[in-house]
């Protein structure tokens, strides 16, 4: 047997072997079972580290539970207006609001007495976190209105058009005019587009205190929160109420405490059950916003109240109060 290995001059050792070496290349065989151990502990190490993990996550990838998705909460009480009344309830309503989301798992971004730049860059923190995938509820009291069908809520620093002094138009804001009034539309539209690639158990749901051209009462009566406020808090404390449910709730109790005069209206777009008392059901949510609007709906430019209307403020007037 012959030694295969190379010489000095690159041509073939032909000296003697002796298992498997000669006396002049010796080190080879044992270089080659160093290298052949190298390499194999090195791909030892990349499927322990690397490979194997991967694999386990793809193989377990369907039985692992499903990522709790975050709770947050923008709460705006808009009270203090630089041109035009003051709400009594609006910050106080926004307070117990927040506190009562607080103590459902929620994080707070609450802002009172807002104005545009404040409220629209508190809109873009709220998107910002919404588009990670959470659970997003926006409560506004305060000032608002309804323009051709279009919902606007109003800053403090909104500006007021004073109606002709010979007419008896009750208010004031011109959306063409007025620059501190934000159309609803515009505020989580960032997350519709998520929503729309993303459907599955996603969406969004509004809550109005009120229906369309009507208006919501600030305080009735004396009491500390609005009619939609008070009746809210009390739905939230009851685990068995779906969002949806929290609803029918409301359109059952705000038309008793308000006369029938307010009476509260939903828009739906989701097939997402959320239980504001239930974190633990929250897995099979993708995106949800749900707006909480106490605000009135209607259009500070028609021409006049009713007689109904006027006779129905008359009836309340004195210890209670509407809302813009």
């Amino acid at each position: 047997m012959r030694c295969l290995a190379r010489n000095r001059r690159f041509e073939r050792c032909g000296t003697n072997t002796r298992l498997f070496y000669c006396r002049r290349h010796w080190r080879q065989p044992f270089a080659a079972i160093f290298l052949l151990s190298s390499v194999v502990g090195v791909y030892a190490g990349l499927y322990h580290d690397v490979f194997r993990p991967v694999l386990e996550f793809f193989h377990t990838a369907d039985d692992a539970p499903a990522k709790q998705p975050q709770r947050i909460a923008l709460i705006v009480g808009n009270a203090h207006y630089r041109n035009s009344d003051t709400l009594q309830n609006a910050a106080g309503d926004a307070e117990a609001i927040a506190a009562k989301l607080a103590s459902q798992q929620f994080d707070i971004i609450k802002v009172i007495d807002a104005d545009r730049d404040l409220l629209l860059l508190r809109i873009k923190q709220f998107q910002a976190m919404l588009a990670l995938g959470a659970i997003g509820v926006f409560y506004y009291s305060g000032h608002g209105m309804q323009i051709d069908g279009q919902d606007y809520l109003v800053p403090t620093d909104a500006t007021f058009e004073a109606p002709d002094s010979n007419s008896r138009d009750i208010v004031y804001i011109n959306p063409a005019r007025v620059r501190g009034a934000i159309n609803i539309s515009e505020i989580l539209k960032p997350v519709d587009t998520i929503i729309e690639r993303h459907p599955k158990n996603s969406g969004s749901l509004i809550i109005y205190a009120t229906a369309s051209g009507g208006r919501a009462w600030d305080t009735v009566n004396g009491q500390p929160h609005s009619p939609f406020a008070t009746e809210l808090l009390a739905a939230l404390d009851q685990a068995d109420l779906e969002v949806v449910d929290v609803f029918r709730y409301l359109c059952k109790k705000v038309p008793e405490r308000t006369r029938g005069t307010q009476i509260p209206w939903m828009a739906l777009s989701t097939d997402a059950r959320f239980y504001f008392n239930r974190p633990d059901l929250d897995s099979s949510i993708g995106i949800l916003k749900i707006l909480l609007l106490d605000t009135c709906r209607d259009n500070p430019l028609r021409p006049a109240l009713t007689p109904e209307e006027v006779e129905e403020l008359n009836r309340m007037r004195g210890s209670s109060r509407r809302r813009r």
